[in-house]
This record gives structure tokens, C-alpha cells and sequence, in this order.
């Protein structure tokens, strides 16, 4: 059991580790003169191809400073499409933390069950697993009323440093993330 935590640590923790490994070094964030007004450009969701980037074929995601891919994913969702409207929902939950909430939801509930004396050999599996989903559903939207409330309130500071959210480049408006915040903090509650 415990090999199986050290692996599913592994596979959580390791590609959010690989995406910022492309990210600029710490020392080249220092302000000089030269670069006050220059921001830095993170290469998540692009290929390198020497010194130029080549904007991949997806949308624009999280970390994704791609201007073209930004405002057609604002367009789109600004003319109705419900595809684009459930893509900025997505990218409102802020995925990259979802894998946080599962990992420490499985990581406890592991620790729990090897440290009450036959739990696992007495566990009513049948009960306990949908009772678990359920769990873990409701700690999503937990965490997705914890994201959205901060890009409600940090809209104008994320339209600077994070532009690609979608309350902050307008892809979301602040009535629909309203909407989507008070319905995963109502939700999540009723579900415990």
C-alpha cells in the first residue's frame, strides 16, 4: 500500500514539476532597468522551436500568455458558444490544483485506513467507495469556490499578471462566476 502512495505522489507531482521546469530562471525575475517593463513569458502549451515559439494548435490554458489564442477563446465565449462557455468554466477551477485536493483527499484517507488496526481487511468497500466519490466531489467544489472567489476579488491585479484566467480577460464574466461560485459553495455543503 504504502508503494502505491509513493506512485501516485509520483504521478501528480512529477508533470506539474516538468511544466515549470521550462519556466525562466529565478535570477533572470530580478528588476533591472533593462527589463522593468518586460514580462516574463513561460513556454507551458508551446513548443520550442529554436529562439521563436510556435503557438500550439489547442486553446489558450492555464499559464498560456498566447494573445491570439486568448482573445479567440474570449470571442468565442462572448457569441454563446456553450463549448467555449464549459472550456472558461473549466479553466475558472484552475486544474492545476485539482490534482493538490485529490492527492492529499487519497493521501489521508490511505494514512487513516493503515492506522486503524484491520480496517482495510473489515472495510465495507460497497458503502465506502461511493461514499468517497461523493467526498471527493464535494472537496472540488470546495476548491473550485476557493479559486473562483480569489479571481473574483484579484481581477485587477490577474489582468495584469494573469490575464489568461478567464474573469481577467473577460472570457467569464464576473455575473457567471458569481453564479459559479455560489453554486459550488452551496453544492459542495448539501453533498457532506
Amino acid at each position: 500500500m504504502g508503494r502505491f502512495v509513493i506512485y501516485l505522489c509520483a504521478a501528480v507531482i512529477l508533470p506539474t514539476a516538468s511544466a515549470f521546469s521550462s519556466l525562466a530562471p529565478l535570477s533572470s525575475l530580478a528588476p533591472s532597468s533593462a527589463r522593468v517593463s518586460a514580462r516574463v513569458v513561460p513556454t507551458v502549451g508551446r513548443q520550442s522551436t529554436g529562439t521563436s515559439f510556435r503557438p500550439s494548435a489547442l486553446h489558450a490554458v492555464e499559464g498560456d500568455f498566447d494573445p491570439e489564442a486568448l482573445s479567440r477563446d474570449v470571442v468565442e465565449a462572448q457569441s454563446g458558444s456553450l463549448r467555449a462557455r464549459l472550456r472558461a468554466l473549466y479553466k475558472f477551477t484552475r486544474p492545476h490544483t485539482i490534482r493538490g485536493t485529490i492527492l492529499a483527499s487519497i493521501a489521508g484517507t490511505t494514512r487513516a485506513l493503515l492506522d486503524t488496526p484491520g480496517a482495510i481487511a473489515t472495510a465495507n468497500w460497497g458503502s465506502m467507495l461511493p461514499r468517497a466519490v461523493i467526498g471527493m466531489i464535494a472537496l472540488l467544489l470546495g476548491n473550485a469556490f476557493i479559486v473562483g472567489i480569489n479571481q473574483i476579488y484579484d481581477d485587477d491585479i490577474d489582468k495584469l499578471n494573469k490575464p489568461f484566467l478567464p474573469v481577467a480577460s473577460g472570457e467569464m464574466s464576473k455575473r457567471f462566476a458569481w453564479v459559479a461560485v455560489i453554486a459550488a459553495g452551496t453544492i459542495g455543503p448539501i453533498l457532506v
